[in-house]
């Protein structure tokens, strides 16, 4: 029961033992083999959960930042990596602005966990032009608590905008140049 203990805590959690009598020992083997089948079932829901978080995280396209409370980040994924232009492994544990490289992501951030109030902003990001609406949403649970930071790309909706605007633009003085002819 000792080695299979050692296994099991050293991470190998296919163990078993085998029971041979019906006292008390044989009981605790029982409960033994009964805890580590409790354990592998757990480990294989969390591996599943997981792996539908990273799912997730890697498809959706938005930018995704999350914080601790002390607005170290924890997790990144893809669009966030691409629109700021870092690595996931190497920011992980460091600040919102070191990884943004932007005040004002970083000062909405600091405003959610100081507050415990969600948060929206918008910003340019330069060099590259990019129009992001950001918004900042506090975590607070039993196992974690911080920020949730999206970052939702608005560039391809601002410049349809500006387009629209100065088309009409366009048409209003040439209606006004045609009226002043008649």
């Amino acid at each position: 029961m000792t080695r299979a203990s050692r296994k099991i805590a050293s991470g190998d959690l296919n163990q078993d033992i085998q029971v041979r009598s019906r006292d008390e020992a044989g009981e605790l083997g029982k409960a033994f083999n009964e805890m580590a089948g409790n354990i592998r079932k757990l480990i294989e829901s969390i591996s599943t959960e997981q792996s539908k978080l990273d799912t997730v995280l890697s498809n959706i396209t938005d930018g995704v930042i999350v914080t601790d409370k002390e607005g170290n980040i924890s997790l990144a994924n893809r669009t966030a990596e691409k629109l700021f232009n870092f690595q996931t492994t190497t920011i992980i544990t460091k600040s919102v602005i070191e990884a943004t490289h932007d005040h004002e992501i970083d000062n909405l951030a600091k405003r959610c966990l100081a507050t415990g109030e969600q948060l929206n902003g918008q910003i340019e990001l330069m060099p590259v032009s990019k129009y992001l609406r950001v918004i900042a949403i506090p975590i607070s649970g039993q196992f974690l608590s911080g920020c949730l930071l999206l970052f939702q790309d608005l560039t391809e909706l601002r410049n349809l905008q500006t387009m629209r605007q100065e088309l009409v633009g366009n048409i209003s003085h040439d209606l006004r140049t045609a009226a002043g002819r008649h």
